[in-house]
């Protein structure tokens, strides 16, 4: 009997052994298949491979609809790829993905943004550890320091953390308070820092750690 426990064992077996998928990949796999055969046997389906048709998987795809966007996404793309892995090893003729057309529309949500107090928290926590009685050049001035600038450049121009890492101190004009941001695609965009404390606080650290600055390829935050 060709039956989709048997297909399912050799697709999982196929995915262990000549593809080398991951075990949480594999273990994600065999739920979401062991949750169609079920689905199947309750409904008094064929569980015969070849009987299995798009009308099935339609009606187990609205069996599963009110699950989240993402988890449907995934147990589908998993069926797919086992129907697509039985098509390409002749064990089905027709392979009823050929003609279904399906799209699951994930619900955009907002980020979440932090409120005032806990912005104030961030900056009050990065100026209490930076303390002005240690050297200046000693390596907790130096290094709370560069944390100051680090949360004052995220907060003041709004860019990625892999933005502000890529910094080089050409990027930025401690004159004029201009910033270039290098985004993705290589787009840039210019920001203009007029709070006078931020400027300050990117001069002191720029004059601190301008060798550091030099040796490192001219990246502006050095690590």
């Amino acid at each position: 009997m060709n039956t989709i426990q048997t297909a399912v064992k050799e697709f999982i077996k196929h995915c262990r052994y000549e593809k080398g998928l991951s075990v949480k990949t594999i273990k994600s796999y065999s739920i979401d298949l062991t949750q169609l055969i079920n689905f199947l046997i309750e409904k008094n389906y064929s569980t015969e491979i070849t009987d299995i048709s798009k009308t099935e998987l339609k009606d187990y795809l609205e069996n599963i609809s009110e699950l989240k966007p993402k988890s449907i996404k995934r147990k589908m793309a998993t069926i797919k790829a086992m129907f697509n892995y039985l098509e390409f090893d002749d064990r089905i003729q027709i392979n009823p993905w050929r003609k279904m057309r399906i799209k699951i529309r994930e619900a955009k949500t907002l980020p979440k943004v932090m409120n005032i107090q806990e912005v104030n928290n961030i900056f009050k926590s990065a100026y209490m550890a930076h303390s002005v009685k240690d050297k200046p050049q000693s390596f907790s001035y130096l290094e709370t320091l560069r944390n100051i600038v680090v949360v004052e450049l995220l907060f003041a121009t709004g860019a990625r953390v892999s933005e502000i890492a890529n910094l080089k101190l050409r990027n930025i004009d401690l004159v004029t308070g201009s910033v270039t941001i290098s985004g993705k695609g290589n787009k840039e965009r210019f920001i203009q820092i007029c709070n006078k404390e931020t400027l300050k606080i990117l001069k002191d650290y720029q004059k601190l750690f301008r060798d550091k600055i030099d040796n490192s390829g001219g990246y502006f935050l050095i690590n």
